[in-house]
């Protein structure tokens, strides 16, 4: 598994799933234990997997996550996969175009 694209307190664009495009920040690392429990209370369902997600945060808008329990239902809760974040990050990205700028000796 690769390491997280995103760290609590960055800004991150959702690029995956019914709110691509939407804006969250990244608050904390969630286990998938929380994340379960979430979902379990807004659709009042025994099991979901999120065993294959990888690292999950907990942001600060819900965003929906599609195909929980047997029924394949949807619910809205505070919390991503980093793959489904991009982070928007300009001090990074500053450097970088720093990088590129510089002249070859």
């Amino acid at each position: 598994m690769s390491a997280p694209r995103c760290k609590p307190g960055d800004l991150a664009l959702v690029i995956k799933g019914r709110q691509t495009g939407k804006t969250v920040s990244v608050l904390r690392a969630a286990d998938k234990d929380e994340v379960l429990e979430a979902i379990r209370k807004v659709l009042g369902i025994r099991f979901a997997d999120v065993a294959n997600q990888g690292q999950l945060w907990a942001i600060d808008l819900p965003i929906t996550w599609s195909g929980m329990g047997a029924s394949g239902k949807s619910c809205m809760v505070a919390f991503a996969p980093d793959d489904n974040l991009l982070p928007i990050n300009p001090d990074q990205q500053i450097k970088q175009e720093h990088k590129k700028e510089e002249p070859v000796v």
